[in-house]
């Protein structure tokens, strides 16, 4: 008998993968409830489904596969104890991540005195988004200060505090875990809080695509009105299902959620959720079900910001959540995935920027 599988109908990439397999089941986030999930063997999600007792007790699920870096959404103490196995995508979008930020930073540079070689840009967070960012900052010739506790204290080095990221940084930009304290001994929860910019010493940009409630939103608005910084680009809030006009109208930069929505961030989450399924299942190896022409690769000319920049019209983003500031669910749900970086031939090659940590 085929194992039920519950899917997010709005995972891209998958459709017709697995129906040799399974019974597959596409439903609207919304719609995975305990009931449906009863008699499921898997659940294949996003962030927008809450796995937890509630959810799940009860339930035949072994496997819940996220097609998602974070996995703050997923009670793991629960699963463990109920031995249902979980799996997410981690990384599968940090070059799409990249690319929003890059795109803000260009547009934060203008309005800046200084260009943005002589910049000092704070990266809070460097796995694999931040490592990324780094790694891109310091081929375009940027002085970065790099802050990750947990990596520091596992003997990383070229990491600094970040009280240091509040006194040097004109840009600072979050790429960590979404964390409370009783979950990490290096809680996220309001990282950047009002003690946080009380701290800061040079009027920063302050950038956050990392997760809700990292950044206190309505401490960094006050920031705002204190002229504690400059301003402030977001991809991300507190709460994304009412998201308050009076924090998206003063953002130089506000997007719905989507700064890792690229079709190659999209087609690796479903790739390693796929794998995930198929490792638990003993299934062979699926891939996703490619809805694009690889073979036409978007051609760029050049590596400065400015033409990284040109890769991604962010302002269409942003101007499309400013002029309806309650539909960020439905314009995240319905957007159109675009190309990043590695998609892309620059100059008659692709492009290739080495770690320098390694």
């Amino acid at each position: 008998m085929k194992p039920k599988i519950l899917i997010d109908r709005d995972i891209p990439f998958i459709q017709g993968v697995l129906e040799p397999l399974a019974e597959v089941c596409y439903l609207p986030a919304k719609a995975i409830t305990p009931e449906a999930c009863h008699d499921a063997k898997a659940l294949i999600i996003r962030t927008r489904t809450a796995c937890n007792q509630d959810l799940l007790e009860g339930s035949q699920v072994e496997l819940i596969a996220s097609a998602t870096v974070g996995t703050d959404h997923i009670n793991r103490d629960f699963c463990k104890t109920n031995n249902i196995a979980v799996a997410n995508a981690p990384g599968c979008n940090a070059w799409a991540v990249v690319q929003w930020v890059t795109s803000a930073l260009y547009l934060v540079t203008r309005q800046l005195p200084i260009p943005l070689s002589q910049l000092r840009i704070g990266i809070v967070g460097c796995g694999a988004v931040g490592r990324c960012l780094h790694a891109t900052l310091t081929a375009l010739g940027v002085h970065t200060i790099l802050v990750d506790p947990p990596l520091q204290a596992q003997g990383g080095k070229g990491y600094t505090s970040l009280a240091m990221v509040q006194q040097f940084c004109d840009i600072i930009t979050f790429h960590v875990p979404f964390t409370y304290s009783d979950q990490s001994r290096y809680p996220t929860y309001h990282l950047a809080d009002e003690h946080f910019f009380y701290g800061l010493e040079r009027r920063p940009f302050i950038l956050n695509s990392s997760r809700g409630g990292v950044v206190d939103d309505y401490a960094l608005l006050r920031a705002l009105e204190r002229k504690q910084i400059r301003g402030y680009c977001l991809d991300v809030y507190e709460n994304e299902q009412d998201v308050s006009p009076a924090l998206l109208e003063p953002a130089l930069l506000s997007t719905p959620h989507i700064a890792g929505y690229s079709i190659e961030g999209k087609q690796a989450a479903t790739a390693a959720v796929l794998q995930a399924v198929c490792s638990h299942f003993g299934w062979p190896k699926l891939l996703p079900k490619l809805e694009v022409d690889e073979t036409q690769r978007p051609f760029n000319a050049g590596l400065s910001i400015s033409d990284l920049a040109k890769t991604y019209d962010i302002r269409k983003d942003s101007l499309a959540l400013k002029a309806q500031p309650y539909a960020l669910e439905q314009l995240r749900s319905h957007y159109a995935y675009r190309h990043d970086w590695q998609a892309y031939e620059f100059g008659n090659c692709k492009l290739s920027i080495q770690d320098p940590l390694g």
